[in-house]
């Protein structure tokens, strides 16, 4: 509501002041935003330094709607934190990153380890993060860098290849860069095009989160829980949707929508709260059927049987590899293929003893971070 009326109050001033006077007003709002961030950020660090030795610095982490990504927040703090490292974070929003990122280097000693964020960002899938997360590298060749778990997807045109080339030579150029992909098939095309030395293939983070989440137990489960892409990564069409929630109703099967995805901004402070409200979701319903990897994730770790589709990347796909152990997770090729498969699953419990075990999974991770942090 708070976030609807401050657009509505944006939208007016846009209308009724000169370009010119907007402007200068943000140039004053950025002046003095950046001057109390640098001033926050300079003292966190320097305590950091003092007491505990060297940081870890988690760089530009997300401010968006996107709680997939704010659950690999969640889950690189929780296996930070699992290290014993819990006090020697420092969490620099992306805005921030945006609006600081010359004052913050200079706070940063070549000691500190450099965190960028998992998810689905490199390549051209979405150039704008891909170009952040090289900007980073190559702002902190000399320092220790973990990109945590990826999807790594090019393109096959002209401007991807020049990316791609790009992005070769600023890697080549972090000596202590690892890089982490959560897929065989970008985990491959790594170590094919680029130093195959910098690569460990390693779990979406956000399954590090099985076991560790603490929700309010459903003993009473109901109803089918759809969480769609409306997306360019998207395959499943909108008329594709359409039948599936047709063939529910003719099963009298009880659906409800949701999404991965909030109209508004969260930040390191509703992060938790929010996750929290949409796992809970999760756990409420008998089955999950999506085409987001986190949607399919979130089934996991909330025990919650799950029908997934792909997405253009074939990230859910990749990731699934992984968890095959869980018998009431199951990707499909097609919607059709869900439809044969939704009693079955609508009606499927968990079993005990057919637990995720991913704990040997992050153990290269675990080591580098460790070797770069100890003093």
């Amino acid at each position: 509501m708070l976030n609807d009326l401050y657009g509505k109050f944006k939208s007016t001033l846009k209308r009724l002041l000169p370009a010119f006077l907007i402007n200068f007003s943000k140039s004053i709002l950025n002046a003095t935003k950046r001057k109390q961030f640098i001033r926050k950020f300079k003292c966190t660090i320097s305590t950091i330094h003092c007491e505990e030795g060297r940081a870890i610095v988690m760089m530009a982490t997300p401010v968006h709607g996107n709680l997939g990504d704010h659950a690999i927040v969640c889950a690189e703090k929780r296996l930070l934190t699992d290290l014993g490292f819990g006090k020697r974070i420092v969490e620099v929003a992306g805005s921030d990153y945006a609006l600081c990122k010359e004052d913050i280097k200079g706070h940063i000693s070549s000691q500190d380890l450099i965190l960028i964020d998992g998810g689905g960002n490199l390549g051209t899938l979405w150039p704008w993060e891909d170009d952040k997360i090289s900007e980073i590298i190559s702002s902190y060749r000399e320092n220790p860098i973990i990109i945590f778990p990826q999807t790594c997807f090019y393109d096959k045109n002209v401007s991807a290849q020049e990316r791609l080339k790009r992005n070769r030579d600023i890697y080549a150029g972090a000596k202590k860069l690892l890089i982490s992909l959560r897929d065989q098939k970008s985990y491959a095309f790594c170590c094919t095009h680029f130093d195959a030395r910098q690569y460990v293939l390693v779990p979406d983070i956000v399954l590090y989160l099985y076991g560790k989440i603490d929700l309010a137990t459903h003993t009473e489960r109901d109803g089918i829980l759809l969480c769609f892409r409306k997306d360019s990564e998207r395959v499943v069409s909108q008329d594709e949707v359409e039948d599936l929630k047709a063939y529910l109703q003719q099963q009298n099967l009880i659906y409800k929508k949701t999404s991965t995805i909030r109209n508004y901004g969260v930040d390191r402070f509703s992060r938790q709260t929010e996750l929290n409200k949409l796992w809970s979701e999760f756990a409420s319903v008998r089955l999950v059927i999506t085409d987001r990897l986190h949607g399919m994730i979130f089934a996991a770790i909330t025990d919650t049987p799950c029908l997934a589709l792909d997405n253009v990347s074939r990230k859910v796909s990749g990731v699934y590899e992984l968890i095959l152990g869980l018998d009431y997770i199951k990707i499909c090729a097609n919607v059709d293929e869900v439809i044969v498969n939704v009693i079955d699953y609508y009606h499927r419990k968990r079993q005990p003893e057919r637990s995720l075990y991913l704990a040997d999974k992050y153990t290269h991770l675990q080591k580098f971070i460790k070797e770069h942090i100890t003093d």
